[in-house]
């Protein structure tokens, strides 16, 4: 239970500090990282989990992931999709295999002694992983908005078709 108040106190700060860290690109991701290595890292760490119970970790772990690869498309205009079909169809049929393609590629190149299927699995685990420079594009209003609309819409596609091969 202390773990869980702790992380709600990190959240809570984040919310109150995020606009005056953003000035310095500090996301959340990063701010969490950090709080998290410093809460639970040395020989006495102020904060200590206990995974006894995985099954219920492993459960939370799964609704956390889906709820953060399925974000991106949750924020689409209803009609994102349909007025640029042709855009998102390319980026997903040819861009996104294209892309999983050239991981695989160069996961062989850097690991040549393992099995095909292993980096396979990494290059479906890496590719839709999304950047935070790519969060920061896409809600750049300097960015015109049927680019910045195509690009949430490929976003969240593609984590729904990928992440479900890995």
């Amino acid at each position: 239970m202390l773990a869980v108040t702790v992380i709600a106190g990190i959240l809570f700060t984040w919310c109150v500090l995020s606009r005056r860290l953003a000035l310095w690109s500090i996301t959340a991701p990063i701010a969490m990282m950090v709080a998290g290595i410093a809460l639970t890292s040395g020989s006495d760490p102020p904060l200590v989990f206990d995974f006894g119970d995985l099954a219920g970790f492993e459960r939370a772990v799964e609704v956390v992931l889906a709820l953060l690869l399925f974000v991106d498309a949750t924020e689409v205009p209803a009609g994102g999709i349909r007025r640029e079909r042709s855009v998102v169809a390319r980026l997903l049929g040819v861009a996104l295999p294209l892309t999983l393609g050239a991981a695989f590629l160069s996961a062989l190149a850097f690991f040549p002694d393992r099995p095909g299927w292993v980096l396979a699995t990494l290059a479906t685990v890496v590719v839709p992983l999304d950047l935070a420079p790519a969060a920061a594009l896409v809600r750049d209003e300097r960015i015109p908005a049927r680019l910045r609309e195509v690009l949430n819409v490929e976003g969240g596609l593609s984590d729904g078709i990928v992440s479900p091969c890995s």
